[in-house]
């Protein structure tokens, strides 16, 4: 057509056939099978912030670990509390100027 793919409906013939050609060659590259759907979901990058606690907790109990360095685990480290207990493994920054030192990180032992 021409035009970027952000520029076309997601219901038009074109989308549509090259989100049937994504999942032909999604199958065959990780080799899924037929008796699997792949899924194709909106929600980015922060979608994950989520994600990531509640695919590695078994319960509210367990503890995950988190290294603030900015705002992006700053805004990590606050959507998994929803779900489970965070360990800031260091005190979170006023600014993020700089990495913390290694012998100053608190770990958790058996943490996520």
């Amino acid at each position: 057509t021409g035009i970027s793919i952000v520029e076309i409906s997601h219901r038009s013939p074109e989308f549509t056939a090259l989100l049937d050609e994504t999942d032909v060659n999604i199958r065959e590259i990780l080799e899924i099978p037929d008796n699997y759907k792949v899924l194709w979901l909106a929600g980015g990058a922060s979608g994950l912030f989520s994600a990531i606690p509640l695919n590695l907790i078994a319960s509210k109990d367990d503890v995950v670990d988190y290294i603030v360095t900015g705002t992006w685990s700053r805004n990590a480290a606050k959507e998994a509390e929803k779900y489970t207990n965070v360990n800031y493994v260091v005190p979170v920054p006023a600014d993020f100027t700089g990495l913390p030192i290694e012998e100053e990180m608190n770990f958790t032992s058996g943490a996520k």
